[in-house]
């Protein structure tokens, strides 16, 4: 194996070398933040004083080589949607928290010479500073940096500090990656330093980036972000020491939100209705037919608005600090329960520090290596990581029976045929109604418009107009919930709580049926079916193996994990509620296949697709999954070449939130059943690894027992495991 931790010190040593450079030379001049982006060509070279008012109206964006320096603590919350004197939101606002035209700093985000929104804040304001230049340091001067709780709320898709011009890099020449199309003109940032304060609440990451090279990230202490303190793909040379994520549990108090009031729902309506406000110039045909007059209740935008009023108002009005989200005054009548989120944790899957090969690390881990790697030379070195967690809910989605064609909107989230969601009376909300009619919510119906608006503008040749980004959604389902007749969307079996698979044994699908009873057919005479897939999340993002991750490295060469401590990690996730076997049910299109749901999984450590990686002195405390597997390490994927020495993992509970006796069928995932049983590993290493060595490697209490809560008392499963080496291609589970 390669000195990994001699190459980690090199690389460390010229990274900080190449910022104290930096540093001494920009420290000849200082301006203020105006003056940089009046002509950030000219102040090239200069420090840059940052202070709140510098990000009143948006994205402070880095492009030529300076050091920014935080003279306050910074709460992001641009273009502030208009409130009342109750604190309480105006329905008819003008401003909405994203860019609008006119705004100061328009030339930021608008192309002056069409007047259009910049494709990488389709979105909106994705990022508090983007880095898109060579040789930056943002020095955070002892201050936090953090996405203030309202705009953490009303922008779902953003990171504190992201590394390149947009979100997500090309595709192909026309479209990004990600869910919405964010250009093709992408500027990654290269060595670039963050240093000496705090970055706190995010929506999505504390730092964020794509093909960056050369990034160092020390004397940080990271909280409160949702997905994960780092996330960086396709990346060179990543320098992180020094650092601390502290977890998920917001702050609270007066100011504070207890948690995360909302659910991906809440996302897909906001993102949903900015799309739809973004085509009103557009000309487009029955634009206002379909939409109604935003300025009346009579259209579903009208009926969005209200919904963001009411849930805004219960969490940010007058008086709102005392329910932090849970009271939701519309009640079930405006559908709220669509969006309220009882858990208060994520919904989704959730890291502490991720590390992914080039591309949006949404599908499964990886298989195998990758034929070469565009990912490498990964150093952490004192790192405390604690508190991850997150309660995953599975979304349910349907597609053509081939498996393509996925019922989603026009920013990818699921149209959620299958879901129901219960209010504060014990009713439940969702829709499809009981009978397999339509029912709808504010969400879906502003999906439905959406996808009609898009039936009703297709091109010359018939097919989608490009200005509706991911829309799936089909005519015979828009044809279903508007029509009028009384066609029922059931399972083929009729039974509307979906409780029997397929005959194979291995899918469930709904099929349409008429108000007379018949079935109505596509143009080839195909009666109208549906697959249904499980194992996804709001966005359609495949759960396998995922749940929650300490760190996670996906195709990385070169990685180095010294003085690390991950603790008090917990997957609180319900069990997956399909009745699928095999990958063609269990994998996503385009996301890897996979058997199972992995929902459930907490992990404190895994590597899948990596190459050259040496853990040393590495401490894996307390890991948690309530209803599914637990481990502190996972080595897979293809991965070679890797060394674990002084590493400790002690206390994985695996199943801990099952009752006294739990169905076996289904926790041992045979057939008709995706759970997999709550086994706890300490270090579980696949058999398609190769090259992998232990040195004073220590295992202590791992419980595996669903019908065992955990202990007070320590229970050595696993006795100290010293030395030993991994020759042949088996399995290695302790």
């Amino acid at each position: 194996m390669p000195n990994v931790k001699a190459l980690a010190n090199r690389n460390k040593k010229a990274q900080k070398n190449k910022a104290a450079r930096s540093a001494n030379r920009f420290s000849r001049r200082t301006v203020d933040c105006a003056t940089y982006l009046a002509d950030p060509e000219a102040n090239a070279g200069s420090t840059v004083l940052l202070q709140q008012s510098d990000f009143d109206h948006g994205t402070v964006r880095l492009t030529t080589p300076v050091r920014a320096v935080l003279t306050e603590d910074i709460s992001f919350n641009p273009n502030r949607g208009e409130t009342n004197s109750d604190g309480t939101l105006v329905l008819e606002r003008t401003q909405d928290w994203n860019p609008y035209a006119g705004q100061t700093n328009e030339e930021q985000y608008f192309d002056q010479a069409t007047g259009q929104l910049l494709k990488p804040f389709t979105l909106g304001f994705f990022a508090a500073i983007t880095v898109e230049a060579d040789s930056v340091i943002i020095d955070l001067n002892g201050y936090e940096f953090k996405q203030s709780d309202e705009h953490a709320i009303m922008q779902r898709f953003y990171a504190n500090i992201e590394l390149g011009s947009a979100p997500f890099p090309p595709a192909n020449d026309t479209n990004s990656q990600g869910p919405a199309n964010f250009g093709v003109d992408f500027r990654p940032a290269t060595n670039v330093t963050i240093q000496n304060g705090t970055i706190g609440r995010s929506s999505h990451h504390g730092i964020h980036g794509n093909l960056a090279d050369g990034v160092l990230i020390q004397d940080v202490i990271f909280k409160n972000q949702e997905v994960a303190s780092i996330s960086i793909n396709g990346s060179k040379n990543i320098t992180v020491e020094r650092c601390e994520d502290r977890g998920r549990v917001p702050d609270g108090g007066v100011d504070g939100l207890d948690g995360i009031p909302i659910l991906g729902t809440w996302s897909a309506l906001r993102f949903a209705k900015s799309q739809i406000l973004g085509l009103a110039p557009l000309g487009l045909t029955d634009y206002a037919t379909i939409m109604g007059d935003d300025s009346v209740s009579n259209g579903p935008l009208w009926r969005a608005r209200v919904t963001e009023k009411e849930i805004f108002d219960d969490l940010f009005g007058q008086g709102a600090a005392g329910n932090n989200g849970i009271v939701y005054a519309g009640g079930a009548s405006a559908g709220n329960a669509v969006f309220k989120n009882r858990a208060l944790e994520v919904d989704g899957f959730s890291y502490g520090m991720l590390f992914n090969k080039f591309g949006a690390a949404v599908g499964a881990p990886l298989a195998s290596q990758p034929e070469t790697f565009d990912a490498e030379n990964v150093f952490l070195s004192d790192i405390k990581i604690e508190n991850v967690r997150t309660t995953v809910v599975e979304i349910p989605s349907a597609s053509k029976l081939d498996g393509t064609g996925n019922q989603v909107d026009g920013i990818g989230a699921v149209f959620q045929l299958l879901n129901t969601y219960t209010d504060d009376d014990g009713g439940t909300q969702g829709l499809r109604a009981a009978d397999g009619t339509y029912s709808g919510t504010p969400l879906s119906d502003l999906q439905i418009a959406f996808a009609q608006l898009s039936l009703a503008n297709l091109l010359p040749d018939g097919s989608k107009n490009p200005v509706f980004g991911t829309l799936s959604i089909d005519s015979n389902v828009v044809d279903w919930a508007t029509d009028g007749t009384g066609k029922k969307l059931l399972d083929v079996y009729g039974d509307a709580n979906l409780a029997a698979p397929d005959a194979d044994n291995s899918r469930q699908k709904l099929k349409l049926y008429a108000a007379d009873g018949t079935t109505p057919v596509d143009d080839a005479g195909t009666p109208v079916e549906y697959l249904i897939r499980w194992n996804g999340d709001s966005m359609h993002h495949t759960g396998s193996e995922k749940g929650l991750i300490g760190i996670r490295m996906d195709g990385i060469q070169n990685a180095l994990l010294e003085n690390v401590r991950i603790e008090d990690s917990c997957a609180s996730g319900a069990l997956g509620g399909g009745t699928y076997i095999g990958s063609a049910d269990g994998g996503h299109e385009g996301q890897g296949d996979y058997v199972g749901y992995g929902g459930t999984w907490a992990t404190g450590v895994r590597l899948s697709g990596c190459k050259t990686v040496q853990m040393s002195n590495v401490e894996i405390v307390n890991t948690d999954s309530l209803n599914g597997p637990a481990h502190g390490v996972i080595i897979a994927g293809g991965t070679t070449d890797v060394s674990l020495e002084t590493c400790r993992v002690d206390g994985v509970v695996a199943g801990s939130g099952q009752t006294d006796k739990v169905n076996a069928v289904q926790l041992k995932g045979l057939a008709g059943y995706p759970n997999h049983a709550p086994q706890a590993r300490g270090v579980k290493v696949e058999p398609d690894t190769e090259a992998i060595s232990y040195s004073e490697l220590d295992v202590l209490p791992v419980q595996s027992l669903a019908s065992l809560k955990r202990k007070e008392e320590e229970i050595n499963l696993n006795a100290q495991r010293r030395g030993g080496q991994q020759k042949r291609r088996t399995s290695r589970n302790f």
